[in-house]
């Protein structure tokens, strides 16, 4: 019996682990960063940015407008003219007891000609 709980415990924790490795979200903000900066590197168009995105399914939760609107109100997701905010996904982690998620979103920054100059990570925990 003793050995099948073992063996289950063993399972799972395997399982979980696949998870994190596999899930962009779970990763540290650094990590995440660096891997993104890897797959669309500074200078790329907005298109090839939004065709990465797509191909990863990250999507979007804000309107066209809203980037505009928090800049002119003095709030910057990054640098440059615009933002596109992409959520990467979210997660929970055996430190909180799994009751805790974490949303992980990034923000890809571009200048006036529509090439990427910035990546930002941002990751919020909601609680109870």
């Amino acid at each position: 019996m003793a050995r099948y709980v073992l063996l289950v415990l063993g399972v799972l924790l395997v399982a979980y682990l696949a998870q994190v490795v596999f899930t962009p979200a779970s990763w540290p903000k650094s990590t995440l960063r660096a891997w993104l900066v890897k797959r669309v590197p500074y200078g790329s168009s907005e298109e090839q940015v939004r065709t990465f995105l797509a191909a990863r399914r990250f999507g979007t939760t804000w309107s066209a407008g809203q980037d505009s609107f928090s800049r002119s109100h003095g709030v910057k997701f990054s640098e440059g003219t615009h933002t596109i905010q992409v959520l990467i996904g979210d997660y929970r982690q055996p430190l909180s007891l799994f009751l805790f998620e974490t949303s992980t979103e990034a923000f890809f920054g571009f200048d006036a000609n529509n090439r990427l100059v910035d990546i930002r990570v941002r990751k919020t925990t909601d609680a109870l």
